[in-house]
């Protein structure tokens, strides 16, 4: 084979750019998993630095009193950051021609870092997050501090696990949308 305008001329004299060759062998796929680690990736990322720039804030200016409550917003609007850069980069990260998938690639990102999030938690990384609740005035992590979490807690975690979900489908929308 040689190359001759752009293409390679085939053995039979037909002469296939690599964009016909992309679409032979590389098929559209809803899901470009390399696109979503990469987001995941820097979605933790981001939550780490953010999360950790807000427990420094927290110890340095806010009373006993108030750290809990400013930590636990802090919290949520780092996960929305996050989650809406990492679903930004997975949309960015897709290939051109299957942009349309962006934001659905965006939620994937989404759900492949929760159960990476659990999964060092249980590990005992978790530990280390503990250790900066504590410094930013959240109970620390004793069974006791565990049975006093109300339910408007649970209720504020699942309403930002929800907007985190929709700010990296949000996300992925928008980097592929910048693609076009």
């Amino acid at each position: 084979m040689t190359q001759s305008q752009g293409g390679r001329e085939m053995a039979n004299g037909n002469t296939q750019t690599m964009n016909d060759l992309t679409e032979h062998y590389a098929p559209e796929a809803p899901i470009h998993w390399g696109a979503v680690w990469s987001g995941t990736l820097v979605a933790m990322a981001v939550m780490l630095v953010l999360d950790l720039l807000g427990a420094a804030i927290t110890v340095v200016t806010l009373s006993a009193t108030t750290a809990p409550t400013a930590s636990a917003i802090w919290t949520g609007v780092v996960g929305i950051i996050a989650f809406f850069i990492g679903g930004w980069v997975t949309g960015m990260s897709m290939y051109k021609e299957t942009s349309g998938n962006g934001a659905y690639n965006g939620a994937m990102v989404f759900m492949l870092a929760v159960p990476i999030m659990l999964a060092l938690a249980v590990l005992g990384l978790g530990d280390l997050a503990t250790t900066f609740g504590g410094l930013s005035g959240n109970a620390g992590g004793s069974a006791g501090a565990a049975t006093q979490i109300s339910n408007g807690v649970i209720w504020a975690a699942l309403i930002d696990s929800v907007l985190a979900w929709i700010a990296a489908a949000l996300g992925g929308w928008a980097g592929a949308a910048s693609q076009k």
